[in-house]
C-alpha cells in the first residue's frame, strides 16, 4: 500500500509540475510574465482577433489583446481593442498599431510600429491605427481589377487589331498587284536614268571641286592678311574721325567766338574795313585775270583721276599690291 500511495503521489506531484510548466511557458509566449500596462486601439476590421492575440513593438512581443468590444463612432461601427504591454514600455505619441502577419501562414498579431516623438504615451490612451495589411484582400482586388482590365481594355484592343489586321490585308492584297507593277517601272525608270544621273553628280561634283579651290585661292593667308590690315586701318581712321570731330566741335565754338570779335572789330574799324574790301575787290579781280591758267592746271588733274580710275578698273590688285601693269599706258600718252 505504502509503494503504492508513494506512485500517486509522485505522478501527482509530476503533474502538478507540469502544469505549473505549461502556464509558466503560455505566461513567457503571451508576454504576461509581470505587471501590465493598458492601452486602447480602434479598428474598422478585427478579422483574425481575439482573446490573447499577441501584441509586438517593430516584432518583438510585448504583450497580448485583452478584450475586443464594438463601439459607434461618427455614425460608423468600430471596434475598441484593449491591450496589454509590459509595464514601464515606453511607447512615443506618434506610434501606428496594425494587425498584421509576420508571414504568409502565421497568426494575426497587433503590430505597433514606433513613432519619433520624444514624449511617450500614458498607460490608457489611445493608440493611432492603420488599416489591417491583408495579402489575400489584396491579392483578390488586384485579381478583380485584372479581370476588369481584361474585359474592358485588352479584349476590346484584341478586337480593334484584329480587325485592322483584316481590314488591311483585304487592302494589301487588292492593291499589292498594281503596287508591284509601280515598282517595276519606277525600278525600270532608275535603271535607264543611272548613267544619266551618274554623269550629273560627277559633274556637279567637278564644279563644287573647282569653286572650292577658287575660294582656298580667295581666302589665302596673304589676302586674310591683307583684310586684317584693311580693318585695322578702317578702326583706325574711325577713332581719327572721332577725334577729328571733337576738334571741330571745339573749332566751331573758336570760330564762334572769332566771329564776335570780327563783328566788334567790324564796328570799331569801319573805315579799315571798307579799306579792306577794296584790296578784296582788288585781289578778286587779279583772280579773274588768272583764272584761265587756274582752270588749265584743273583740266589736266581731271585727265589724270580718269586714268589713275581706268587703271584700277582694270586691274584691282594694285590697291593690294602697289605694283603697276607694264601694259597699261600712261595718261599723257592716251591724251595726246
Amino acid at each position: 500500500m505504502r509503494s503504492h500511495n508513494k506512485s500517486y503521489v509522485f505522478v501527482g506531484a509530476f503533474v502538478c509540475a507540469m502544469l505549473l510548466a505549461a502556464i509558466a511557458s503560455i505566461a513567457v509566449v503571451t508576454g504576461r510574465t509581470g505587471a501590465v500596462d493598458h492601452y486602447l486601439v480602434t479598428f474598422d476590421n478585427v478579422a483574425g482577433l481575439k482573446f490573447g492575440t499577441q501584441v509586438r513593438y517593430e516584432g518583438f512581443p510585448v504583450g497580448q489583446v485583452e478584450s475586443i468590444e464594438p463601439a459607434a463612432a461618427d455614425g460608423q461601427l468600430k471596434f475598441r481593442v484593449d491591450i496589454s504591454v509590459r509595464q514601464g514600455w515606453i511607447i512615443p505619441q506618434d506610434s501606428l498599431a496594425t494587425i498584421a502577419s509576420s508571414s504568409l501562414l502565421a497568426a494575426k498579431t497587433v503590430d505597433i510600429r514606433a513613432g519619433t516623438s520624444q514624449r511617450p504615451l500614458v498607460p490608457g490612451a489611445q493608440i493611432a491605427s492603420l488599416p489591417p495589411a491583408d495579402i489575400f484582400a489584396t491579392v483578390s482586388a488586384l485579381a478583380a481589377d485584372i479581370g476588369s482590365l481584361n474585359r474592358e481594355g485588352v479584349r476590346p484592343l484584341l478586337d480593334l487589331i484584329s480587325n485592322t489586321v483584316t481590314s488591311l490585308g483585304g487592302t494589301v492584297e487588292r492593291d499589292l498587284g498594281a503596287l508591284l507593277g509601280s515598282l517595276r517601272s519606277a525600278a525600270a525608270t532608275v535603271d535607264t536614268r543611272a548613267p544619266q544621273l551618274a554623269d550629273q553628280l560627277t559633274a556637279l561634283s567637278d564644279r563644287l571641286n573647282d569653286s572650292a579651290a577658287g575660294l582656298q585661292r580667295v581666302m589665302s593667308t596673304e589676302n586674310i592678311h591683307s583684310v586684317e590690315q584693311a580693318i585695322v586701318s578702317v578702326e583706325l581712321a574711325t577713332t581719327n574721325l572721332a577725334a577729328m570731330s571733337e576738334d571741330l566741335g571745339r573749332t566751331a565754338g573758336t570760330i564762334d567766338e572769332l566771329v564776335t570779335t570780327v563783328d566788334d572789330m567790324i564796328g570799331a574799324n569801319r573805315d579799315n574795313v571798307d579799306k579792306s574790301l577794296t584790296d578784296v575787290h582788288y585781289a578778286l579781280r587779279s583772280l579773274t585775270q588768272n583764272l584761265g591758267s587756274i582752270l588749265h592746271n584743273l583740266d589736266g588733274t581731271s585727265r589724270n583721276m580718269n586714268e589713275f580710275s581706268r587703271l584700277i578698273r582694270q586691274n584691282p590688285g594694285m590697291l593690294l599690291n602697289g605694283t603697276p601693269r607694264d601694259e597699261i599706258a600712261p595718261a599723257s600718252a592716251s591724251l595726246e
